[in-house]
């Protein structure tokens, strides 16, 4: 993993970011899903956009290991 999400979700700027949802790599036996070489998928939304219900502007980050 690169860097913190947050970091990741306003490129080094504002603060107002929070993590709306979290998606790890999974390996079961013969099942499993994985994001390039066992990463996460992180989606983040600003604190004002998330009190007004608007998720327009919300980002996807993909990090690996």
């Amino acid at each position: 993993i690169q860097n913190s999400v947050l970091e990741e979700f306003d490129h080094g700027g504002e603060s107002d970011w929070v993590l709306l949802a979290q998606f790890d790599t999974y390996e079961n036996g013969n099942s499993y899903i994985m994001y390039c070489d066992g990463g996460r998928i992180y989606i983040g939304i600003k604190k004002s956009d998330l009190a007004a219900g608007n998720f327009d502007n919300a980002r996807l980050v993909l990090q690996c290991f």
